[in-house]
């Protein structure tokens, strides 16, 4: 395999040298979420739309839900070149919009195929289009520094219905010497009313301000240059597991802690209430349910039921923060959030 490949992706973004300086990621200094609201429009709706929109490009994974093994990517959509090499591809390259606005935060999603080389004249990629967050006059499960939680708040009955359910968790990695773009992790779970079918995970650095603000007609393309990286999630996943008395709050970490109201929003959907002032100490979920996934970056999801009908649902990254969402007998019960 041409050995610029790696070294081109390397220099464009630098995603993978971020584990390698994991001691030098920054804690918010911030306490608790205080603000009253984080509605559509509030302050802390728009310090959250500052940091959330723009361009991003990074890299995207699947992982079994069960083992927290890299899933392989379908043969169908890789190049014979890479099965010639001996290279088993896992990842893909991500280019991904967001833009908040009064609607909500839009979240265009272009996941690449693989490529060989530069020399591609055209990108073929899988593409989502979802506007999250929509509603007015409630609460939206936001953090100031970019952090959002998104998913459905009544759990579908069948094994036919799919809901994809999705937070980001912004990490930044800046020093006085090295000052650039926090790295997004993004956490996509994919659920049906039987289970977790997948999880995926985009880590993703922000790279130009969204279209609109530089004037564009329409968000950029994705790249021509879509090499994969095949190193950033070994298809076996790690031998350590998750340490969940690890995962408490740093002395400097922003939390906020959110449950249904009463009522409806103009969706018709149960209204989110924020409770800012929620104390978080701990990851809500022991180690025997939490499962670490594949790569540098120390991510790590749970999905456990419990016998009472209800469901927990935590992702997040050791070191840097999580978000949990529970259900009780299929309805959204709370969702809390906490960034170190």
């Amino acid at each position: 395999m041409p050995a610029t490949r790696s070294a081109f992706n390397n220099d464009r973004r630098g995603l993978l040298s971020h584990s390698r300086r994991r001691a030098h990621a920054r804690c918010s200094n911030n306490a608790a979420l205080s603000v009253k609201t984080t509605e559509i429009g509030s302050t802390a709706w728009v310090e959250f739309a500052t940091k959330a929109s723009g361009e991003y490009e990074g890299q995207a994974v699947r992982f079994d839900p069960n083992s927290g093994a890299a899933l392989p990517l379908d043969d169908s959509i890789v190049p014979d070149a890479y099965r010639e090499w001996g290279v088993d591809l896992v990842d893909r390259q991500a280019n991904s919009h967001s833009i908040a606005s009064d609607d909500g935060i839009r979240l265009l999603t272009r996941l690449v195929y693989p490529a060989v080389g530069c020399e591609a004249d055209a990108v073929s990629f899988d593409s989502t289009d979802r506007t999250v967050l929509r509603g007015h006059n409630e609460a939206k499960t936001i953090l100031p520094n970019g952090a959002f939680s998104a998913g459905c708040r009544i759990l579908p009955e069948d094994a036919f219905t799919k809901m994809l359910m999705e937070c980001a968790i912004p990490v930044s990695y800046s020093t006085d010497e090295e000052p650039e773009e926090p790295v997004r992790y993004r956490f996509r779970h994919q659920l049906n009313g039987r289970g977790v079918l997948y999880v995926e995970v985009i880590a993703e650095q922000r790279v130009a301000a969204d279209y609109k603000s530089a004037n564009l007609a329409e968000p950029l393309p994705p790249s021509t240059c879509c090499a994969p990286y095949p190193e950033w999630a070994p298809k076996e996943p790690p031998s350590d597991g998750v340490d969940a008395d690890a995962l408490s709050t740093a002395s400097a970490y922003l939390t906020g802690y959110w449950h249904l109201g009463d009522g409806e929003n103009e969706l018709g959907e149960p209204i989110l209430m924020l409770a800012g002032t929620h104390d978080v100490p701990t990851c809500p979920m022991s180690s025997e349910h939490l499962v670490a996934l594949g790569g540098p970056h120390n991510a790590f999801h749970g999905v456990h039921y419990e016998d009472d009908d209800t469901l927990h649902v935590v992702a997040g990254l050791e070191s840097h923060g999580w978000v949990s969402r529970k259900y009780t007998k299929g309805r959204l019960e709370h969702i809390c959030m906490c960034a170190y």
